[in-house]
């Protein structure tokens, strides 16, 4: 069988690697891709028919639950999984009771994703309240005690003043790979800039250490840029 898969994802690079994984995992799957719920809605309309959707829920343009029942109310029997960088119960459940099928980390693992992906468009939903991730332990709240030992160490080095190609050459990292821990850093602290996130974190008391010259400069293995979970 031939899917139809609407992609909603803002980064790009996360989106590829979504694309990459449904090829290999679907038999010539059609992919449709938006960087915006606006953006897809519009393409779930112009398409004759839907039956996954895949809702990037912290990126989306207007509120998680109103976009999950929009997409719901234009093709009625799609499957929609909801992919959220910041892993919450409370957005969990709305997004549940607002039709989803389920709730997935961005840390989850490939194979489990392609589990969950074929258990959806069989149309059997994850039980209410479960957020598919790495882990069967609760997931923390947002706050600053969620972010990674690296996305603190990005954040130090933020506060210091570093640009993203600064921190890459720093960290021995790809820029992409900067980048997507700065979003997700300010998904986490709930601003919208660079500079708010060092001013929450500095109200917060974050307590993230200032790396010294000679650690700056050891060599540190390359993170894949192409790589679709990460964890630090």
């Amino acid at each position: 069988m031939t899917y139809t898969i609407l992609i909603v994802e803002e980064q790009p690079l996360f989106r590829e690697a979504l694309c990459r994984l449904l090829q290999a995992v679907f038999d010539a799957p059609i992919l449709i891709e938006a960087s915006s719920a606006d953006d897809g809605l519009c393409l779930a309309k112009d398409a004759t028919s839907v039956d996954l959707v895949l809702l990037d829920a912290v990126r989306t343009s207007v509120h998680a639950t109103e976009s999950i029942k929009a997409f719901r109310s234009i093709h009625q029997s799609t499957s929609l999984i909801v992919m959220s960088a910041v892993a919450d119960e409370r957005d969990a459940q709305s997004a549940f009771s607002a039709g989803a099928h389920a709730y997935v980390s961005k840390t989850i693992s490939s194979d489990a994703l392609i589990s969950i992906l074929h258990r959806v468009l069989d149309k059997g939903a994850l039980p209410c309240g479960r957020i598919a991730s790495t882990s069967n332990k609760k997931l923390p709240r947002r706050g600053p005690s969620v972010l990674t030992p690296r996305q603190i160490e990005v954040l130090g080095l933020l506060s210091q003043g570093y640009c993203n190609k600064e921190i890459g050459k720093l960290l021995n990292v790809e820029v992409p790979t900067v980048k997507m821990h700065v979003s997700d850093i300010l998904s986490t602290l709930g601003v919208s800039n660079r500079t708010k996130a060092v001013v929450a974190a500095r109200d917060l008391n974050l307590n993230y250490s200032r790396l010294r010259n000679d650690e700056m400069a050891r060599p540190r293995p390359a993170v894949p840029a192409m790589a679709l979970c990460h964890s630090f």
